[in-house]
């Protein structure tokens, strides 16, 4: 059946780029992996003797295709396996490291091949910053300190010697560090708020300039039982702003990965586009009012994504990734641009073979999943600056579509927008994502104070929502590339149905 495109009435949408906002941050489009399932191994590392094409054991496909998103940040080694990780196995010749249990790996065991100066060397290979989470669990606040030390110093300290002897001269400068990961699973909101103080003040006494960001809770939706003593709440009160950046993390589902129906499908957008606003203000807002620091604290939401039934921790993580996930990480980014200067960290769970991936790999197969794309897409919003967008006629998801009783709260738009300006302003990008199942949306879209000279417009879709990439056929659901006709400043638009369009405007002239 051919639909004809929505256009009862006509739907108009003006950028105005006289109304500049401010910039994205461009570690929310940042990267996660950890020593879980075979995000890491297999995932990156496959060893030296590995007849899969590698640097000194990291993986050249894997890299390729990540340097290829200009992925700014990447946190590592957790997750929950932060607080099972010993940073001293990490370092020094790998022959000698020890193997530990790590119940979340296929063999439950870890052998810390991939370790901090393989995780380096992977960030500087794919252009990233390394964020490391350390470990509240058992390690001692003076340990933590040493690891700060040994990766950030220079001079003759004795861990600063000992990287020059593991063979790195120079520090490895990391700038970001989170205390811990989802504390409220291991201490009470007053243990935690004792260990962050003193892991914070050992870990500034060495390095100053580092950024701590702690953990934290997601407020208003996070169930019993370990939301049941406002444990982020407490925490915020008491630390009152004594942080750089406040951690949250978010999962969703809705149906099955591929069996959902109509219903479960635009559920996941209204609970996508209620939930997280909503969060992040009431997470702010308790920032906001308990903190005597004249610096904003930032959100880092270090971990979010969408975590289908059926993949637990201990078991196979990887998960089908159909272009359905890639519509709801769209527009994941497009709620963050409405708080550019608020959020600061947003890294998906997980880059490679676990939860919301990018890239699956199975040995020598590798493929990209439709979410890598849109990673590729709008990596031109990365340090851009907002720009006003008005739109009218657009319809939303209706409360009978979704499957939720009328309550009186605003449903998203079928069409969202967001739009970004580079720093020199001669490049826009402008990001459309039609939510419609079966419908095409026809718009006129008028650019305000700028003058466009040619532009291209990349577009993902595919038959359904249910349509994914696999090892045998990697190339299914892929960007279609194609010029925009340019005639004068308005632009007529067709968005085809369950799609993501990103149109790229080279500028003559911004008024």
């Amino acid at each position: 059946m051919i639909m004809s495109p929505i256009r009862e009435k006509d739907i108009q949408i003006k950028v105005y780029f006289d109304q500049i906002g401010n910039t994205v941050d461009r570690n929310i489009y940042g990267q996660f992996i950890e020593h879980l399932w075979t995000g890491i191994y297999d995932g990156i590392w496959v060893g030296p003797d590995s007849s899969i094409p590698n640097e000194d054991g990291i993986r050249l496909d894997t890299v390729e295709a990540l340097t290829a998103i200009m992925p700014p940040i990447v946190r590592w080694p957790g997750g929950a396996y932060a607080d099972m990780f010993d940073w001293r196995d990490s370092i020094g010749p790998r022959h000698l490291r020890p193997v530990r249990i790590n119940p979340n790996q296929p063999k439950r065991e870890e052998t810390n091949q991939f370790g901090l100066s393989e995780f380096m060397r992977f960030c500087h290979m794919i252009g990233a910053s390394p964020y490391l989470c350390v470990n509240t669990a058992f390690l001692r606040p003076n340990e933590v300190r040493d690891w700060v030390e040994y990766c950030n110093l220079n001079g003759n300290t004795y861990w600063a010697r000992l990287r020059r002897q593991h063979g790195q001269e120079h520090p490895y400068k990391v700038h970001y560090w989170g205390i811990g990961n989802e504390s409220y699973w291991l201490h009470s909101a007053y243990e935690y708020l004792q260990r962050y103080r003193l892991w914070k003040m050992f870990m500034k006494d060495t390095d100053p300039t580092i950024e701590i960001i702690s953990s934290g809770l997601e407020p208003n939706w996070h169930p019993d039982p370990w939301g049941r003593d406002d444990w982020g709440t407490y925490f915020i009160k008491e630390i009152r702003g004594d942080m750089d950046q406040y951690s949250i993390h978010l999962y969703f589902t809705a149906g099955d990965g591929t069996n959902f129906s109509d219903v479960e499908y635009y559920h996941l957008f209204v609970e996508l586009f209620h939930r997280l606003p909503r969060s992040i203000q009431a997470a702010l807002g308790l920032l906001d009012a308990h903190s005597t620091s004249p610096k904003k604290v930032k959100l880092a939401i270090d971990e979010w994504g969408i975590w289908h039934p059926g993949h637990s921790m201990s078991g196979n993580m990887t998960q089908p990734c159909t272009l359905r996930d890639a519509l709801f990480v769209a527009a994941f980014f497009h709620i963050c641009h409405q708080y550019p200067t608020r959020i600061g960290i947003a890294t998906i769970a997980q880059s490679i073979n676990v939860c919301s991936s990018l890239i699956l790999t199975n040995r020598e197969k590798f493929c990209l999943t439709p979410t890598y794309y849109v990673f590729d897409m709008f990596k031109e919003h990365q340090g851009a600056q907002i720009l006003n967008v008005v739109t009218t006629n657009v319809s939303t998801i209706t409360s009978d579509q979704a499957g939720i009783p009328e309550d009186g709260e605003a449903m998203p738009p079928m069409l969202s927008i967001s739009a970004t300006l580079n720093k020199d302003r001669k490049k826009a990008t402008i990001s459309f994502i039609n939510f419609h199942l079966v419908n095409s949306i026809s718009a006129k879209l008028d650019l305000k104070g700028a003058r466009p000279m040619k532009g291209i417009s990349k577009i993902l879709t595919a038959s359904t929502v249910k349509d994914q990439n696999t090892f045998d056929t990697p190339n299914h659901v892929k960007i279609i590339a194609k010029p925009i006709n340019i005639t004068s400043t308005s632009i007529e638009c067709k968005f085809p149905p369950h799609s993501i369009t990103v149109m790229t405007l080279l500028l003559q002239k911004v008024r």
